[in-house]
């Protein structure tokens, strides 16, 4: 691992230093005109930015390896268990919206069997009503052939009163008429006794309809609360899911400072060594050189008038 840290700083390194390295610019002054000399490139600044690339790299890696690799290791392994955590809770989101969508649909079915109910009950009651005129009708002839029957009853009383004569026959009427209430009246108890059958099967359906009603009641009252939990339990998917988003947004910063902190840690070296070796040369060719860093990078300034007093050895180093 911290041999391909190394080779990873050591590439970013140079890709960075490409950028840094510019042309240096060479005044010089000839009567009133200033002439510009660009193309003019100093030769230990390249040489001295590749071949310490290399050597910065290993040391800063092999100094931050010991402290990061730690860090590094952990922030990984929580990382990828946060985001199997993720995806288990994606899971059980999609699992509990299945869930929600089947019982709605059972409600919805549910309630058409309440309509249903309520449907046949008012079938029923119609029915119970269209019965109970129809007897009420009944009753009420067979009441007026009551009267009727008592009526004839009286004038034919009256008429053996008055013929004698025919007694035998009126007999044998009055035994008829004795025989036909006979049997309007067992027909009248027979009526009476399916009426209460009827009422007695109605109760009973009605008793079974609203017991229907109380367990669909019930169900209901049950699917609802299981909505509810299920509600609650997708709020806390929901709380958990946030608090590993921030957790993993956190770790991505701490990943994010500490190359930040690598990175200057190396910029730092690299120009503490850029004006050492800047010193260095001026103190071989002889020479006055200005050091100036604008914008995290080293230029040297060269005057012109010090140029034609240096020696044949230093010209030929900086035109090389």
């Amino acid at each position: 691992m911290s041999i391909i840290n190394v080779f990873i700083v050591n590439t970013f390194v140079n890709t960075i230093l490409k950028f840094w390295r510019g042309t240096f610019r060479v005044r010089k002054r000839q009567g009133r005109n200033r002439v510009l000399y660009r193309g003019i490139e100093v030769t230990f600044t390249p040489l001295f930015l590749n071949c310490t690339t290399t050597t910065a790299a290993v040391v800063v890696v092999a100094a931050a390896t010991a402290t990061a690799t730690t860090t590094t290791t952990t922030t990984t392994t929580t990382t990828t268990l946060l985001l199997l955590l993720l995806l288990l809770l994606l899971l059980l989101l999609l699992k509990l919206l299945l869930l929600l969508l089947l019982q709605l649909l059972l409600l919805l079915l549910l309630l058409l069997l309440l309509l249903l109910l309520l449907l046949l009950l008012l079938l029923i009651i119609i029915l119970l009503l269209l019965l109970l005129l129809l007897l009420l009708l009944l009753l009420l002839l067979l009441l007026l052939l009551l009267l009727l029957l008592l009526l004839l009853l009286l004038l034919l009383l009256l008429l053996l009163l008055l013929l004698l004569l025919l007694q035998l026959l009126l007999l044998l009427l009055l035994l008829l008429l004795l025989l036909l209430l006979l049997l309007l009246l067992l027909l009248l108890l027979l009526l009476l006794l399916l009426l209460l059958l009827l009422l007695l099967l109605l109760l009973l359906l009605l008793l079974l309809l609203l017991l229907l009603l109380l367990l669909l009641l019930l169900l209901l009252l049950l699917l609802l609360l299981l909505l509810l939990l299920q509600l609650l339990l997708l709020l806390l998917l929901l709380l958990l899911l946030l608090l590993l988003l921030l957790l993993l947004l956190s770790l991505l910063l701490i990943l994010l400072l500490l190359l930040l902190l690598l990175l200057l840690k190396i910029k730092n070296k690299k120009i503490r060594k850029a004006k050492a070796t800047i010193t260095k040369q001026k103190k071989q060719c002889g020479m006055p050189l200005q050091i100036c860093v604008p914008d995290m990078r080293a230029f040297v300034t060269l005057h012109a008038e010090h140029l034609h007093s240096l020696p044949f050895q230093c010209k030929i180093k900086l035109l090389n």
